[in-house]
């Protein structure tokens, strides 16, 4: 009810401003970006140099505001009651998108309540093991983790988290299992592979590449669509076969706003947003301090792309009944 009746207050107060009046007009104050992650964090980064740029664009200050907690429902339920009038907006990551929903009571529901307004980047996830696994590419991931009959253990930086996540959805399409090992964050997940004490991981690839290239991890796959430039020579998991072609294994991070936003603010808000990103300068920045591989999108893109990966990971979560303990 309490959306109903402010999508009818937005688009009540959409209808006495004209279009043009909308696009000539907005903004003309601060807009605040809500962060649900920490100060420092990689999607605080790079929120704060796209703030820093649609300043520049608008004339108008865009000021980061972090709202962490309960993995991010804190801060993105201050998004979904915030005025719907495009002074504040937050960063949707899978977490609070499209995993949280599903291991939490939620006081609002991200598909509903906020509304997709412009991608920025993604980041492939990095499937590695440790070195002296007799296993280098996916196949041979497979068959090793089978003859184990399910006493593989894999790391993970906590329980409903994509490294999670993405460890089921690998076992589950190959058809074997492993013992889930969760961890408070990546950092101490990592060095229990690297000390044999787990055996795989799954984890953005900004936080593995120089372990990757020292030896001390071996990187056998890539969870985007494509191989990457970096690891030319390491296969993507869909490579693997047939079974694999859904396991595209990939944060990433993108602006939504409150319901009921007018569309005339939200496309300028994408345009403006397409408009820093396409600048070299920008998206070398973004790439080089957090591993993102930036991408532009409209908001109807970005809604297709949110509704997938959300089907994606519900479906998971559900059929394997995994839970937040």
């Amino acid at each position: 009810m309490k959306t109903l009746a402010r999508l009818c207050a937005s688009l009540l107060a959409a209808a006495c401003v004209s279009s043009p009046a909308l696009a000539n007009t907005w903004p003309n104050k601060p807009v605040k970006l809500i962060v649900a992650q920490p100060a420092g964090s990689s999607p605080d980064t790079t929120a704060r140099q796209i703030a820093l740029k649609l300043s520049d664009v608008w004339g108008e200050q865009m000021v980061v505001e972090n709202k962490a907690g309960a993995n991010g429902n804190i801060g993105m339920q201050a998004v979904a009651t915030a005025p719907a009038d495009g002074y504040t907006v937050g960063l949707g990551v899978p977490s609070n998108m499209t995993i949280n929903p599903f291991l939490y009571k939620m006081p609002f529901n991200p598909l509903q309540d906020l509304v997709p307004v412009a991608q920025i980047g993604s980041v492939p996830f990095a499937l590695v093991v440790n070195p002296k696994l007799p296993v280098h590419n996916v196949k041979e991931l497979v068959a090793y983790a089978k003859s184990l009959k399910g006493e593989m253990n894999y790391s993970s930086a906590g329980i409903g988290n994509i490294g999670h996540l993405a460890a089921e959805l690998l076992a589950d399409r190959g058809g074997f299992s492993m013992h889930h090992i969760p961890n408070k964050g990546d950092a101490p997940a990592l060095q229990d592979v690297m000390a044999g004490q787990t055996q795989v991981m799954f984890v953005g690839i900004p936080a593995v590449a120089g372990h990757a290239r020292s030896g001390r991890l071996r990187l056998i796959a890539v969870g985007g669509t494509q191989r990457l430039p970096a690891f030319p020579d390491v296969p993507t998991i869909q490579e693997a076969g047939a079974a694999f072609n859904d396991v595209v294994i990939q944060g990433w991070n993108g602006i939504v706003a409150p319901v009921g936003t007018p569309r005339e603010v939200i496309n300028k808000m994408a345009q403006d947003v397409a408009k820093v990103l396409d600048s070299k300068e920008v998206r070398d920045q973004i790439t080089t301090s957090t591993g993102l591989v930036v991408k532009v999108s409209t908001p109807d893109e970005f809604n297709t792309f949110i509704r997938a990966e959300f089907t994606k990971w519900g479906k998971l979560i559900s059929a394997l009944n995994i839970k937040v303990q």
